[in-house]
C-alpha cells in the first residue's frame, strides 16, 4: 500500500478523532514516523477539524412589508450644463488609479524577476544536494518498495510492533521489530544503533520462557534497505539484539546486550 492509498483509507481522520484502539494508534504513528507526507496530512486534518468547530452566525435580514404611500406630485429639477464637482473627482481618482495600476504592474515585474532569479539559486542547490547522494545503491523505484512493504506489513492486523529500546551498554540505540503471529514473518528497523567493529555483527533473539531463538544477523542499512527481513519466529514474549562475532553465534553474548524490548 502506497502512502497515497493509506492516507485515502479514512484511517488517519479516525486517528485524529481518537477512534482507533491503543494498537492501531500506535500502527499509525510509526507509519507516520516513516513518511513526511502522512505526518502533514494528519496535520492538514486536525487544522481542517479545529476550522470545522468555529461557526459564523449568519446574516439575517428582517423582512418589511411594503406599506401604501400617497402618490406624490413628481418635481422636475433643471440643472446647468457643466461638469460636476462628483465627476471631476471621480476622473482624477481614475488618472490616480491608472497611475497606481501602472506603477504596481512595474513593481510586481521587478519582484517576479527577483523571485526567478531566487529559484534558479534554489534549483542549482538542488540540482548540487542531488549531486552528493551518488553513493546511494538502491533506485528510487526500490526503496518505494521496501516503504510500501512496510506499510502493508503494519496494516496486517496479525503483525505487532515491538520497540527495542537501548540497555546499559547502548542506552540511546533503538530499533522496531515486526513480529506476523500468523505468518511468522520478522523483520527488523534499525533506528540507532552503533557501528560495529569490522569483525562483528549484530544478531537479533527472540526469547520465549527466558529459553533464546536466532533470528539471524543483520547489517546497519544494508542492501537490503531499511527493512530487513529476519528468520521466522513460531512464538516469543520479547527480542533481544547482541553484538556477537561477524557471522553469528549459537548462544548470546550476555556482555553484549544492546537494545531489547517486550512484547
Amino acid at each position: 500500500m502506497t502512502p497515497e492509498e493509506y492516507i485515502s483509507s479514512g484511517i488517519l481522520e479516525r486517528y485524529v478523532l481518537g477512534q482507533l484502539s491503543p494498537e492501531e494508534a500506535s500502527t499509525v504513528e510509526h507509519v507516520a514516523a516513516r513518511h513526511p507526507a502522512i505526518q502533514k496530512e494528519i496535520l492538514v486534518i486536525e487544522e481542517r477539524l479545529k476550522n470545522n468547530t468555529d461557526h459564523s452566525s449568519p446574516e439575517v435580514s428582517s423582512p418589511l412589508e411594503k406599506q401604501d404611500t400617497p402618490e406624490k406630485e413628481t418635481k422636475v429639477v433643471y440643472v446647468q450644463k457643466e461638469t460636476s464637482p462628483f465627476l471631476k473627482l471621480l476622473m482624477a481618482a481614475s488618472v490616480s488609479l491608472a497611475l497606481i495600476s501602472t506603477y504596481s504592474a512595474i513593481y510586481f515585474k521587478n519582484k517576479l524577476a527577483e523571485a526567478g532569479t531566487q529559484i534558479l539559486a534554489m534549483q542549482q542547490k538542488s540540482q548540487a544536494l542531488m549531486n552528493t547522494v551518488n553513493g546511494i545503491k538502491f533506485s528510487y523505484e526500490e526503496k518505494l518498495d521496501a516503504s510500501n512493504t512496510y506499510i502493508s506489513i503494519l496494516l496486517d492486523t496479525n503483525t505487532t510492533a515491538i520497540e527495542l529500546k537501548g540497555l546499559s551498554a547502548s542506552p540511546n540505540s533503538k530499533a522496531i521489530v515486526l513480529w506476523n503471529k500468523q505468518s511468522k514473518e520478522v523483520l527488523i528497523d534499525v533506528v540507532k544503533l552503533p557501528a560495529p567493529p569490522a569483525d562483528k555483527q549484530y544478531q537479533l533473539w527472540a526469547l520465549k520462557d527466558g529459553v533464546p531463538t536466532d533470528a539471524g544477523v543483520f547489517n546497519l542499512k544494508d542492501s537490503t534497505g531499511f527493512l530487513q527481513k529476519m528468520k521466522s519466529i513460531e512464538d516469543a514474549h520479547a527480542f533481544v539484539v547482541t553484538l556477537e562475532q561477524k557471522g553469528g553465534s549459537l548462544t548470546p553474548n550476555q556482555e553484549a546486550l544492546y537494545i531489547m524490548g517486550h512484547i
